[in-house]
């Protein structure tokens, strides 16, 4: 699905209060918020509507990753060269804004929906690993127009999908298997990419793949059913959205946003090799913070 385009800024520091000072009763001291980049119109080429697009990109939907160079890395779900999404790198001081990538345009296919060529509308973190490729999901887009991974270096040459979703025969049959709309990557210490697509599968309900860094060897590793009609129920959870990460047990963690015995998603865990699913809480709609749509962050 496209989303309007709305203006968008990327914010580095939030306005905190001072913890301490909060646990003692102090009055909360807010931090200064700088912004580095605001997102919006530019550039010569007009719409159908008149306007002129974000060639900068548009909703920056994901957190940054700063690089091993020390820049700040993320994408954009439109906006761009195409209205499709940017991938872009901007200094921690708000200095040296590049767009590495503009993805294509979408065309719409009979089948498949909306096909190009690169992908459309990333909206995960990238992840990087220790040769200093960068590395994300595209949720729509590709030939089958059920999303992709694809990988670009850090000054944005060398862009490559190394891994597409779905095929058309797939998509006539009404199942993918191996998932659609791939939403975030989590890169293991063994050098695999691991991640979550949010729709299809042998189950309609999402996946968790894995992959490597070439693209070869895509493997499913679970596959969540599909919700209760009318409900939104089930046992296990559906459409997972945030990148799963791992815990020091070597175990994998994440969150669904729908399912569950609630309907509004869960937590789960599962072993890295696929094994092992469990389910270790159902959110509730009684219950405060329903709906889990975002990663966890691993203590050090």
């Amino acid at each position: 699905m496209i989303y309007p385009r709305r203006l968008s800024v990327i914010r580095l520091l939030l306005t905190l209060c001072a913890f301490t000072g909060a646990l003692r009763g102090l009055p909360c001291q807010a931090v200064p918020l700088t912004v580095l980049h605001t997102f919006g119109p530019g550039g010569p080429i007009r719409s159908k509507r008149g306007d002129r697009p974000a060639l900068d990109g548009a909703r920056p939907f994901s957190a940054l990753l700063q690089g091993r160079d020390g820049a700040l890395y993320g994408t954009t779900a439109n906006g761009g060269a195409h209205g499709s999404g940017t991938v872009f790198r901007v200094s921690p001081d708000g200095t040296g804004f590049t767009v590495l990538h503009s993805f294509d345009t979408l065309q719409f296919g009979l089948f498949a929906g909306l096909t190009n060529s690169g992908g459309a509308q990333p909206v995960g973190t990238l992840v990087q690993a220790s040769d200093g490729t960068l590395y994300g999901a595209a949720e729509i887009g590709g030939s089958a127009g059920s999303g992709l991974i694809f990988r670009l270096q850090p000054d944005g040459a060398g862009f490559q999908v190394i891994h597409s979703f779905g095929r058309v025969s797939e998509w006539v049959t009404g199942r993918n298997g191996g998932g659609a709309a791939p939403e975030a990557l989590t890169l293991a210490a063994d050098g695999l990419l691991y991640g979550v697509a949010f729709d299809e599968g042998p189950d309609e309900g999402g996946v968790i793949f894995k992959l490597n860094q070439d693209g070869k060897g895509f493997q499913v590793l679970h596959a969540f059913r599909g919700v209760v009609r009318g409900k939104n129920t089930n046992e296990g959870g559906a459409q997972p959205e945030a990148a799963p990460v791992f815990g020091s047990n070597g175990a994998l963690y994440g969150t669904t946003i729908s399912g569950g015995k609630g309907g509004c998603g869960v937590i789960y865990r599962m072993t890295a090799a696929g094994g092992q699913f469990t389910v270790l809480h159902h959110f509730q709609q009684t219950a405060p913070g329903f709906e889990a749509g975002e990663s966890f962050l691993k203590a050090p």
